[in-house]
């Protein structure tokens, strides 16, 4: 270590790095109002099942409308592989930063297992790229060692499931000394490498780690997917002052797409919105964002508009932005190729509940890996993680969890009674149907939970009497017969979403309408 330290000559005090800073917990539980407003837009979010799903297919985009985004061919700047557009990253960093060194088995002449790293040696030197005996728990606590000194060593390991024997290395060392020495030392280290399911290499070498090293302190980590993204973010992890576990996926480092000419660093706590949309928020990473992506041409030609988030920052989570999808969408499903017990799906799954439970109209779905090591052969290897037509069929079933059908208020009916408004509720998979609906009349807002295990689902509606003279409105529900008031209009079929859970209160027919004239 003494000898990479006197070759670079560089000090922490020559350092010009940004201290970074871990977001603060953003809240959305203050509200106007205890209620807000549903958007119809006239469509219908259930979808017929089944249906072929094509397979797999690398950098798979599907927009609103089946229409592809602008294409990166059409972009200015360079095409690179996913692999290539992390050696530049590297590159740049350490021609802007003499501190930055790689260390790891084969980083060297060799050029990496993958190639990352080829090219570095005969430019940087045997001292700034160094070859490494086969000893994670040593070169990895060299590196640490190196970091506590000033300098920014970028770990590689061979295979991300190697690293297991580091293991003590990164959780007693690299994410605890800041704390354990009272801040006297920064552990400004990266540590990368290739892992993931797809290329038959048995169990040993296709783990996901990111559930093992979710729980360590002090410890950030994030997993790239695009070229683009692969360069902003490592560059983004280097010149971090805290360690960073940045995950690569094989079956990505071959992934093409056109990247800018000039430099850029993207941020290491912000997801990206891959694909904007209104039924669903789906959050993934990885390479389940191809998978995603290619779910998602199948869902869009069903009539879905699903969400596309890359959470990208495994930790922190990038609670605003998935927060904001939330709010908008109110029903969340992650996509994750780690293991479901104690995966980042579950860390994710709680956060979203202890933040956002009130905006939430149905649970929160979650896909994972199973819980079983991966088989070598590849029919059964690709059983073991989440497909395209899992991600359909589970689109589908959260998107069905309740239907509503409402009157269009823009035309004229007439009422049985001026200060009765009609409801029919349409189709429900379930006993009980959670439902809402603006009165635009009345500047109020109405939530109502009922029960119908008893009545049928086609021919009832419910009639709305409101007293606005008491001091706390209220709203008396009546269920009754179609027959009952004779001939009804046809009620047109919209989407309705509902923006408060009330699966908690007691069914009855009589709720109190809170008054919220800002609508």
């Amino acid at each position: 270590m003494a000898t990479i330290i006197e070759g670079i000559g560089a000090t922490t005090s020559s350092l010009n790095s940004d201290r970074f800073q871990l977001p603060s917990r953003r809240s959305f539980s203050e509200r106007k109002g205890r209620f807000f407003s549903v958007r119809s837009e006239g469509k219908v979010i259930g979808g017929s099942r089944g249906g072929n799903v094509s397979p797999l297919v690398t950098n798979a985009v599907a927009t609103k409308g089946d229409s592809s985004t602008a294409s990166t061919s059409a972009k200015p700047g360079h095409e690179v592989l996913l692999f290539e557009a992390l050696r530049e990253g590297l590159d740049e960093e350490m021609m802007r930063d003499p501190t930055v060194c790689v260390m790891g088995e084969d980083v060297g002449h060799y050029g990496g297992s993958y190639k990352v790293t080829k090219g570095l040696a005969e430019k940087y030197g045997d001292l700034r790229v160094l070859d490494t005996p086969i000893a994670e728990n040593s070169f990895t606590g060299m590196g640490i060692g190196a970091a506590m000194t000033g300098l920014r060593p970028v770990i590689e390991g061979m295979n991300m499931g190697f690293l297991l024997l580091a293991f003590n290395q990164i959780s007693n060392n690299c994410g605890m000394l800041h704390y354990t020495s009272g801040g006297q030392f920064k552990i400004p280290v990266v540590i990368r490498g290739p892992g993931g399911v797809g290329r038959q290499l048995g169990a040993e070498h296709s783990q996901r780690l990111e559930s093992y090293f979710q729980s360590i302190p002090g410890i950030q980590m994030v997993a790239c997917s695009t070229p683009y993204n692969a360069k902003g973010l490592i560059k983004a992890a280097i010149r971090s002052e805290n360690p960073v576990i940045f995950f690569e996926h094989v079956l990505l480092y071959n992934l093409k797409e056109r990247i800018p000419d000039e430099e850029y660093v993207l941020s290491l706590e912000e997801a990206e919105m891959v694909r904007p949309g209104e039924h669903v928020t789906i959050l993934t990473y990885s390479r389940m964002r191809y998978h995603v992506m290619q779910a998602a041409k199948t869902l869009v030609n069903k009539g879905y508009d699903p969400e596309v988030i890359d959470i990208r920052s495994l930790k922190p989570f990038d609670l605003y932005r998935i927060g904001n999808s939330v709010r908008k969408t109110h029903r969340v499903l992650i996509v994750e190729e780690c293991m479901r017990t104690g995966g980042i799906g579950a860390s994710l799954t709680a956060a979203i509940t202890e933040n956002f439970h009130d905006y939430l109209d149905a649970p929160i779905v979650c896909l994972s890996s199973q819980d079983v090591p991966t088989p070598y052969a590849g029919t059964l290897e690709e059983w073991t993680v989440v497909q395209p037509a899992q991600i359909v069929t589970a689109v589908e079933q959260l998107c069905a969890s309740c239907h509503v059908d409402c009157i269009d208020y823009s035309k004229d009916y007439t009422w049985p009674n001026q200060n009765k408004k009609l409801l029919e509720v349409s189709s429900c998979n379930t006993d009980t149907v959670l439902f809402s609906t603006l009165l635009p009349n009345m500047d109020s807002f109405l939530s109502m939970q009922t029960d119908f295990s008893h009545e049928s689902l086609v021919d009832c509606v419910f009639t709305l009497d409101m007293n606005l003279s008491e001091c706390e409105p209220k709203a008396d529900f009546k269920q009754n017969k179609l027959a009952d008031f004779g001939t009804v209009a046809k009620l047109g079929t919209v989407n309705s979403k509902p923006s408060f859970n009330l699966n908690n209160e007691n069914s009855s027919i009589a709720h109190a309408c809170a008054l919220d004239m800002s609508l």
